[in-house]
């Protein structure tokens, strides 16, 4: 790894893995999830099943990430500003994007309502249980909440003793959860 990308801070494998996670996803929504919303188009000649679990190695390298983050971070709103900054820019090129596209191409069963897309505009609307002006979106209330979680820990047990802390987690759950969720936490 050469120097540049070092004082970046920047995992470069990490980021080969996003783009490769994402490949998948987009390959995967393009040969299967298509079809299924707009059945009378025409079929791709493959399908790419098993593409949607992708998502979760998003989740996994965000997971990993967070704690790089944590550490360069001093206080709770210079998460909130590194956060907001890295993905709100991007979220709303996509979003106008994909309302342009479903709006001028008349694809009323994908268009949402005025009011969802106002929640859309703060990037909340899973927590308001409000529909996505793209379906894809629904990882963003997974991610927000585990924000959220991550920042709450690390605020009240400080990022030395973060790891033993989350090491219980799965151990709490599966004490408290439901018989399907004890059964995912000793997979």
């Amino acid at each position: 790894m050469d120097g540049s990308l070092r004082s970046r801070g920047r995992l470069t494998e990490m980021d080969a893995l996003r783009g490769i996670g994402a490949l998948c996803v987009l390959i995967f929504h393009y040969s299967t999830r298509f079809h299924e919303l707009f059945p009378q188009a025409a079929h791709v000649p493959f399908s790419f099943p098993g593409g949607n679990y992708r998502v979760l190695l998003f989740f996994t390298i965000s997971g990993f990430a967070i704690f790089f983050t944590l550490d360069r971070i001093r206080t709770v709103a210079d998460f909130v500003v590194n956060r907001f900054a890295r993905l709100y820019p991007a979220y709303l090129v996509a979003m106008l994007l994909t309302l342009g596209i479903e709006y001028l191409a008349q694809a009323t069963q994908l268009l949402v309502g005025p009011v969802a897309i106002l929640a859309n505009f703060t990037m909340l609307q899973g927590f308001a249980f409000m529909p996505e002006v793209d379906g894809a979106y629904w990882t963003l209330t997974v991610e927000i909440a585990f924000y959220f979680c991550m920042v709450a820990i690390w605020k009240f047990v400080g990022i030395r003793r973060l790891e033993p802390v989350l090491a219980l987690w799965p151990k709490l759950n599966s004490a408290g959860g439901t018989r399907r969720e004890r059964e995912l936490v000793s997979i």
